[in-house]
């Protein structure tokens, strides 16, 4: 189901980061094959690694583990963590890129006066020197990591925090994600939940994602939200 308009007050846009706003693979690819080759394992095409994505760092070395049947202890879980996350320190950002119409559409949001926020699994100041490196961390409030709190998605705790913070309650407030993990989380915390159509959905058919609707991109979003935008001219006018 597509959605053209949502009538409900709202008051903010949260955001999920990879596979929605930024199109992240290509680094975490590269990130996760210099690891592999550190190894000495096989590297792994970009297509089976953005099948991975979504619930973090720590559960993405899990899965590139399984695909490679190699079972690790506790000590060589984290070693090779931190590896990835080294390796992603050096190259974040060299290949992310912004999915068309997201800039334009945060800006458009911003001006209908309302509350910004990214949550992500992603760590913290990776998300922020991405944001900052597409020139789109000012158009936020705030950005809830997966390292932030001490759970991450599908855990609603993030949204909840996140909203709580802006002191929007969620009953205004729109999530906008890729993912299973994001409709879990979004459901869970009692927040609408929309999905883009690209983005990283863990393998899943997009007709598997048990969203509140469809947005073809994010440019469709100040469009959608009809009646807050109709409201915000009255006030202004009056």
């Amino acid at each position: 189901m597509t959605i053209t308009s949502w009538t409900r007050p709202v008051n903010a846009v949260l955001f999920d980061l990879d596979g929605t706003l930024l199109h992240t693979a290509p680094d975490i690819t590269a990130a996760v094959n210099m690891m592999l080759k550190s190894r000495n394992l096989p590297v792994l095409p970009e297509a089976l690694v953005t099948n991975l994505i979504g619930r973090g760092s720590p559960a993405l070395i899990d899965r590139v583990f399984d695909v490679h049947d190699v079972p690790l202890s506790p000590g060589e879980r984290l070693d090779a963590l931190q590896l990835f996350q080294q390796f992603y320190e050096e190259i974040v950002g060299t290949c992310a890129r912004p999915y068309p119409g997201v800039v334009d559409a945060l800006e458009r949001l911003r001006d209908m006066d309302l509350k910004l926020a990214v949550v992500t699994n992603k760590y913290h100041r990776f998300a922020i020197r991405l944001l900052r490196q597409f020139h789109m961390a000012s158009l936020f409030d705030l950005v809830v990591g997966g390292d932030t709190l001490e759970a991450r998605k599908p855990n609603p705790l993030p949204i909840l925090h996140t909203c709580d913070s802006l002191g929007v309650p969620v009953t205004q407030a729109l999530y906008i994600g890729d993912s299973p993990i994001d409709v879990e989380a979004a459901k869970a915390a009692g927040i609408p939940v929309f999905c883009v159509p690209y983005g990283y959905r863990e393998g899943q058919a997009l007709s598997a994602l048990a969203c509140d609707g469809f947005i073809e991109s994010l440019a469709d979003i100040p469009t959608m939200i009809t009646g807050r935008h109709g409201a915000r001219r009255e006030q202004k006018s009056a």
